[in-house]
């Protein structure tokens, strides 16, 4: 699957793409598609309006947190006030409603849980659910990861990978924080308001343009920081590692 917007930005299926956007233009664009008439080009078909209404009934945007005016209702109350919203057409929501819980990895217990008890993994959790209720072909989670831990980026990770290996699916995550995009993604891409600054695999978009994210000012991933220091003031050079330990292993080797 392909989805190119506006004829620059391209995003395809199986690969977790990791979007550096500080003005969240993604989300704001794919929320607007219904009303507006855009430049979409779908595995290689330009979508007219009528095409345009359809395809963004394929996306989901997932937040990282249950919207605030719900919080009294009870996880349950909470999907079905979703299903219902968007009109989704399903043969059992209340199936699919218990179905999604458990593919996120919340038991049913859950559906009675009040949405203001839940922690902020949990509610992140419960928001994938939730996206996942119409089936979409195309998930973009929204400055998803900003709000979960190690423990909790890494199961939704897994998912993910199960999400595009078995089924697929296109999945983007938008974050403003450089170091998520070094370390959830495979594929990054990064915007300068609408425009594509770069764009590559994760660990080549990093390791070739150090110098040239340094002079627009750009942050790094602060292990990439470390290991271009290092080279720079004591000319050894140190591997790029995702995993700190691995670039402990490397600077008692070398060091």
């Amino acid at each position: 699957m392909e989805v190119k917007l506006e004829g620059k930005l391209k995003l395809k299926s199986g690969m977790c793409i990791g979007v550096f956007d500080d003005d969240n233009y993604i989300v704001n664009y794919l929320k607007t598609i219904n009303i507006t008439k855009h430049n979409i080009v779908f595995n290689g078909k330009k979508l007219n309006q009528k095409e345009l209404v359809d395809f963004k009934k394929k996306i989901s945007v997932i937040s990282s947190y249950p919207i605030k005016e719900y919080f009294f209702y009870s996880v349950y109350e909470y999907m079905k006030e979703i299903v219902m919203n968007k009109s989704l057409d399903l043969k059992d929501y209340r199936k699919k409603i218990t179905d999604s819980l458990k593919i996120v990895g919340l038991q049913e217990l859950y559906l009675t849980r009040q949405i203001s008890s839940l922690s902020k993994s949990e509610g992140a959790l419960l928001c994938f659910a939730c996206g996942l209720l119409s089936n979409p072909d195309i998930l973009v989670f929204d400055h998803y990861f900003n709000s979960l831990d190690m423990k909790y980026s890494k199961k939704i990770l897994r998912l993910i990978g199960q999400l595009t290996e078995q089924y697929d699916k296109l999945i983007v995550f938008t974050t403003n924080k450089i170091e998520h995009l070094y370390t959830y993604s495979k594929y990054a891409i990064i915007l300068k308001e609408e425009d594509v600054f770069l764009e590559s695999n994760t660990d080549t978009l990093f390791e070739e343009n150090i110098e040239k994210l340094l002079e627009d000012e750009m942050q790094l991933p602060k292990s990439i920081m470390f290991s271009y220091l290092v080279y720079k003031n004591k000319n050894v050079k140190l591997g790029l590692f995702k995993d700190i330990r691995d670039l402990i292993k490397d600077i008692y080797k070398k060091v």
